[in-house]
C-alpha cells in the first residue's frame, strides 16, 4: 500500500509541475511588480520569474484571504512570504488556498528582485 500511495503522490506532483506558468515580467527599470490573480478552489495558479543567481528574491501575498499562500518547489511550501538569495535562474511560484475551497479567491502578490 505504501508504494501505491507514493506513486499516487508522485503523479500528483508531476501533474502540478507540468502546468502552464504565467511569466512575471518587470517594466523597464523596475525591480518589483504587483501580480494579481485568482487562487483556484483546488490546485494552484502558477507564475514563473527569471533572475540571475545571487540576486535577492522577495515575494509576499499582500492582499486576499488569510489562507492564500505561495509554494516554491525546492524552496518551501505554504507560506505567505518568501525572501532568499537565488541560486537558480528561474523559479515557479504556485499560489493556492491552504484549505479546500468552494470558489477561487482573488489575491495580490508583490514580487521583487534586487
Amino acid at each position: 500500500m505504501r508504494l501505491g500511495t507514493a506513486v499516487f503522490f508522485t503523479l500528483l506532483a508531476t501533474a502540478a509541475a507540468a502546468q502552464d506558468c504565467e511569466t512575471i515580467r518587470f517594466s523597464p527599470g523596475e525591480t518589483g511588480a504587483f501580480v494579481e490573480g485568482q487562487a483556484p478552489a483546488e490546485g494552484s495558479q502558477c507564475f514563473s520569474v527569471d533572475l540571475r543567481p545571487g540576486q535577492n528574491f522577495f515575494a509576499e501575498i499582500v492582499a486576499g484571504q488569510e489562507d492564500i499562500a505561495i509554494s516554491i518547489p525546492g524552496i518551501g511550501d505554504n507560506r505567505g512570504r518568501f525572501e532568499f538569495v537565488a541560486d537558480a535562474s528561474r523559479y515557479e511560484l504556485w499560489v493556492h488556498q491552504t484549505f479546500r475551497a468552494v470558489q477561487a479567491a482573488p489575491f495580490t502578490m508583490l514580487v521583487k528582485i534586487e
